[in-house]
């Protein structure tokens, strides 16, 4: 260390420990992300890349130090995804292993190029690390969320036990994020050594307002307690697979039915959840009985069945669709999903001939739209959202626009392809959301971690990996409205515009007294 700040200067090796140590504390900086959850070895990951950033000769050189961090940070912490490529997507363990790491490569950029843009600006000592390195990063992942679709691993969700989370109701995970890498700009920047009042009374005030303001704001609870639900999240385990015979769709259906008509431990269940792909087949091709099995399970308990199942409205055109099934026997798709997966779910232009090749069923649906009334089941008004939909909270909040606002969010899911790394980070992106719209959350999934979640975030009850039902009792919102609810990102847009113009006005500033001394 003391060779990279004696005199500010480099000596010849000191690059080479830069690199060295951006790699490793990407590496560390999965620990505050499920299953870990430990945020302080990634506020201190944070902070010694913005040191080596800070330290860094060039543009070029700071690149290529976000890089390597970025290159350790997404291949540990999307290392899960070398599962579904090696044993459902028929790769096997070599090239999964590649493909994770090419695909660690491509997202490292968005470490790279923040990264690269923070050091192109001059500033004094510190203020890189205090100001333009945050709002450099959070843009990136703002970019990385709304423009690329890619939301996984945003540095907020790894501060969400701590009072920092308190601004998630108020901005959201990225303005939860500018708060927590104002305060590990200030641990960078105070190791470097601030030079000038005006840099320490930023970084007094930027890591004073961020964490004061996260406790401040953890105070609000947000929350209005309506009616009580007793509710059932089905998680039958069932196998993974592409296709179905008609037998192994009978016995999938079986299974689910009678974990479904179990007795409830209360007098009468409200709603019943069932996750993703208990359907593996178009509705329309099976037996009444199969397709009518929800309705059924309705009427027995006198309730309401939310499931998955596809839709095919006319020839050749599929949703992924929620429907809705109740007491009365009808039953009818409610949702259709709205942020697909690409391959997956539909064909990104030009890659037909891949998803021929690799033999993917169901590639090509059709985006969704958020329904025009409020979506209620049993009474109450619910905010759903399929599988990666939990990523974007500001997709979500489109259920907030409306007259009556949601009391309650259902996230129904099947994450058997990934494992149990996945599901973990899936429910710690899905306790933000509720965190975000202070609403209780109840998450349904296949194989593993089906969860209920209260509004601040904190996991209530959680099933763990297996067949089995989870009865809970859940105090629904009487109609919540936080300001990121109301607001969602604009308020944190502009205070990123407005930052982003000083620093290119100081910028050009600077320039033009630098040239005027030649």
């Amino acid at each position: 260390m003391e060779a990279l700040k004696a005199g500010g200067k480099f000596s010849a090796a000191a690059p080479f420990v830069c690199a060295a140590a951006c790699a490793l504390s990407g590496a560390v900086a999965v620990l505050g992300f499920a299953p870990f959850n430990w945020w302080l070895p990634t506020l201190v990951a944070f902070a010694a890349l913005f040191f080596c950033i800070e330290k860094s000769a060039g543009v070029k050189e700071a690149f290529l130090d976000g890089w390597l961090w970025g290159l350790a940070f997404f291949t540990l912490g999307l290392s899960w995804t070398h599962r579904s490529m090696a044993v459902f997507g028929g790769f096997g363990d070599v090239l999964a292993a590649a493909g994770v790491f090419l695909m660690a490569a491509v997202l490292a950029l968005t470490a790279a190029v923040p990264c690269a843009a923070a050091r192109f600006f001059k500033a004094p000592q510190g203020l890189r690390s205090l100001l333009y390195l945050p709002v450099c990063w959070v843009l990136s992942e703002i970019i990385r969320t709304d423009v690329f679709g890619f939301g996984w691993l945003t540095a907020g969700y790894a501060f969400l036990p701590t009072p920092l989370a308190g601004w998630a109701p108020a901005g959201g995970v990225f303005l939860t994020a500018l708060a927590a890498l104002f305060a590990a700009g200030l641990v960078a920047a105070t190791t470097l050594g601030m030079k000038g009042v005006a840099v320490k009374t930023a970084g007094a005030l930027l890591a004073g307002v961020a964490v004061a303001g996260g406790f401040g704001l953890e105070g609000i609870s947000w929350f209005t307690p309506g009616k009580t639900l007793d509710v059932r999240l089905v998680q039958p385990d069932l196998p993974i697979v592409m296709r179905v015979t008609a037998s192994e769709q009978t016995s999938r259906l079986e299974r689910v039915k009678a974990m479904s008509l179990a007795s409830p431990l209360g007098s009468k269940l409200d709603l019943i959840l069932w996750p993703e792909s208990v359907y593996a087949a178009l509705l329309n091709r099976l037996k009444t009985e199969e397709a009518l099995l929800p309705a059924l399970v309705a009427r027995a308990q006198k309730t309401t069945v939310l499931f998955n199942a596809f839709e095919e409205p006319a020839r050749g055109v599929y949703f992924n669709s929620l429907w809705a099934a109740d007491e009365a026997g009808s039953e009818a798709p409610v949702y259709a999903k709205r942020h697909l997966v690409p391959f997956g779910e539909y064909v990104p232009f030009g890659f037909r001939w891949f998803v021929d090749a690799m033999g993917i069923p169901m590639a090509d649906q059709r985006h969704g739209l958020v329904p025009e009334e409020a979506l209620k089941a049993s009474g109450i008004v619910y905010a759903p959202a399929v599988c990666y939909e939990n990523n974007f909270g500001g997709e979500l909040r489109a259920f907030w626009q409306k007259r009556e606002v949601p009391q309650l969010i259902v996230v129904t899911a099947n994450l058997g392809w990934f494992g149990d790394w996945a599901a973990a980070q899936f429910t710690q992106i899905s306790a933000m959301r509720a965190r975000e719209f202070a609403t209780p959350l109840l998450q349904v999934v296949n194989n593993g971690s089906s969860a209920v979640i209260d509004f601040r975030g904190r996991l209530e009850r959680r099933a763990g990996p297996g067949a089995q039902s989870l009865d809970a009792l859940v105090t629904v919102s009487r109609g919540s409205v936080t300001p990121y609810a109301r607001f969602g990102d604009l308020p944190l847009a502009v205070l990123l515009t407005l930052i982003l113009a000083v620093i290119a006005f100081c910028h050009l500033r600077r320039k033009r007294r630098e040239s005027a001394l030649r």
